[in-house]
């Protein structure tokens, strides 16, 4: 029964009610709590900060490289031959001179990147020369020469299979020049590069190129602990040593033009194109790009 005078119903806690208590509750934890609180949030703050700015410079750098990348690797070259070179029938010849000749134009081999200069095949006495876009002969010009005992036994046209008399092939290349001061160059290929030089950069430049991601944590700690020697004076007379990889090395020579004013910021901005330049393509042509740049 209920008593004369009294009602019973629910009340319901109110949000406002539960803030209140927070506020009230909050204070009485004590100093150390209150600074973990703003020291997780300042940590927070800062984590973000520095995470977006990492985007930022990995986004620039990407574009960067696109930008390079895009067009002409290197500077436009106004390529030189030699005079085109016309075979006939008993004339002198040999296979290897021919296919030296075709390489030096930019052809290439069996179980290697076709270009558009030409591809060619070597079966037996035979060389089959498939000319490609940027032919000076044509395409017209395929040809299979047949050599024996230093002469020219045969040709044969490879778009209709008629013998031909008399067939063009393309001159090999001489030279580049490069820029308004004519420089001579000639761009090569990762495997024109005799293995024996691939090494001796390696030894001397960058011992873990194949191994790293396009900058060396492990060579870095090495020379840190070298230059702090000197700085020291425990070794007297020695010279700083660098942590570049070929990577950096790059970064530095073809995609930022020079150094830049502060030595930390232009070995940061050479990191982060490093590890894109190892992200975006293989061993084999960044060490390509640099050979042809460096």
């Amino acid at each position: 029964m209920r008593r004369p005078g009294y009602s019973t119903r629910i009340v319901p806690l109110r949000f406002e009610d539960f803030l209140v208590r927070i506020r009230i509750r909050l204070p009485r934890a004590g100093w150390k709590r209150t600074l973990l609180r703003y020291s997780l949030i300042s940590a927070l703050v800062v984590a973000l900060i520095g995470g977006g700015t990492l985007i930022y410079f990995w986004r620039s750098f990407a574009r960067l490289i696109d930008s390079r990348m895009s067009g002409e690797i290197f500077d436009h070259a106004a390529r030189i031959y030699a005079a085109p070179q016309m075979l006939a029938l008993d004339s002198p010849a040999d296979l290897g001179t021919l296919v030296a000749q075709l390489r030096r134009f930019g052809y290439t081999g069996p179980n290697e990147p076709r270009t558009s200069y030409g591809t060619f095949l070597r079966e037996g006495n035979a060389l089959e020369i498939e000319p490609g876009a940027q032919s000076l002969v044509g395409v017209q010009n395929s040809v299979r020469v047949e050599v024996e005992k230093g002469k020219v036994t045969r040709l044969v046209s490879l778009i209709d299979r008629r013998d031909l008399p008399v067939a063009l092939l393309d001159p090999p290349h001489v030279t580049n020049l490069f820029g308004r001061d004519r420089t001579k160059r000639r761009l090569i290929e990762y495997t024109e590069i005799p293995p024996a030089l691939v090494q001796a950069v390696l030894t001397a430049e960058d011992r873990r190129f194949f191994d790293h991601p396009g900058i060396s944590m492990i060579d870095g700690v090495r020379v840190l602990w070298y230059d702090m020697g000197i700085l020291l004076g425990l070794r007297p007379g020695a010279r700083p040593h660098g942590a570049s990889t070929l990577n950096m090395q790059l970064a530095r020579s073809y995609f930022l033009g020079g150094d830049m004013s502060l030595r930390w910021q232009r070995k940061a901005t050479e990191a982060f194109l490093a590890l894109q330049l190892d992200r975006r393509f293989s061993k084999e042509k960044i060490f390509e790009l640099y050979a042809n740049e460096i």
